[in-house]
């Protein structure tokens, strides 16, 4: 369970830090530079579906992981999963 939550943090910590830096949503700058608003607008919306997708998923895997954890304890009533 720490390493999930260690985990999740790295990530968390990860995409802050992109956040803050420069983005031309993987193009050179003198490619963006170079494509009109409509495509600009485009990239950025293909991106957000990325970055959902990605936020959904780490949210499915720590349901995931403490729907393993109920499992463990009813196997073995005797150890917790913590």
């Amino acid at each position: 369970m720490k390493i999930q939550y260690f985990s999740l943090s790295i990530i968390s910590v990860l995409f802050i830090l992109q956040a803050c830096t420069t983005q031309y949503y993987g193009h050179t700058k003198n490619e963006w530079d170079n494509f009109s608003k409509e495509e600009k607008m485009a990239i950025k919306l293909e991106y957000q579906e990325i970055i959902d997708s990605r936020n959904k998923q780490a949210h499915k895997d720590i349901i995931n992981s403490r729907t393993e954890q109920v499992i463990d304890m009813g196997v073995n009533p005797g150890r917790h999963a913590y």
